[in-house]
């Protein structure tokens, strides 16, 4: 995923072996074109593909590298997983756990064609199963107090009794409102209109 191209996810203690492993990256259009990205935000991210696809070849072994424009490309994450499965006689696949719902589900369905093992992505303080947890029965789900618990897990932002800080340390931020300035003081523009993306 272009958000997961961090060395430290791909050399995972103990769950590959470079020999008989393969790295699969692609570019893909399906994750180009499912919403509207900034027109330096995608040039960027295949730039930053590139240049962990040559990060990764000399400490991980075979790095297959599908470029966006290269004839057999099928567009889609699953799609060249399943095809490069095909072409390297794989029957599993690794992958960091997706942080997008929509991506994941996608990601799911390759179970039905290949043996999937889904690796929980560590780069977060809490895992998608801590927060359905505490999610669980809740009428609303508050963010602040969810921050909360995760600062007494952490440690993160609590005085030193164990108490969480002072609300100028951060907490209450999400229930804070901004009153707005009456019209009179307030010596702010409208927007900026841009012209519609082509």
């Amino acid at each position: 995923m272009g958000d997961q191209l961090s060395p430290n996810i791909v050399r995972r203690s103990n769950w590959r072996d470079p020999a008989t492993s393969l790295i699969v990256m692609a570019e893909v259009a399906a994750e180009a074109t499912y919403v509207r990205h900034h027109k330096k935000r995608l040039p960027s991210c295949l730039a930053r593909c590139g240049i962990s696809r040559r990060n990764y070849a000399p400490l991980d072994g075979e790095v297959h590298y599908t470029r966006l424009d290269d004839a057999d490309n099928s567009h889609s994450i699953t799609g060249e997983a399943l095809r490069m499965a095909a072409l390297s006689g794989a029957t599993r696949v690794r992958i960091t756990e997706p942080g997008e719902w929509r991506l994941r589900e996608e990601v799911l369905a390759l179970g039905a064609a290949l043996d999937l093992d889904m690796l929980p992505d560590d780069r977060f303080i809490a895992t998608r199963e801590e927060f359905e947890g505490w999610a669980e029965g809740r009428k609303a789900l508050r963010m602040e107090y969810f921050y909360r618990d995760m600062r007494r897990k952490t440690g993160l932002l609590m005085d030193p009794d164990g108490k969480v800080t002072s609300p100028s340390a951060g907490n209450g931020i999400t229930t804070m409102t901004i009153a707005s300035l009456p019209r009179a003081t307030c010596s702010c523009r409208a927007p900026y209109a841009l012209p519609p993306m082509r």
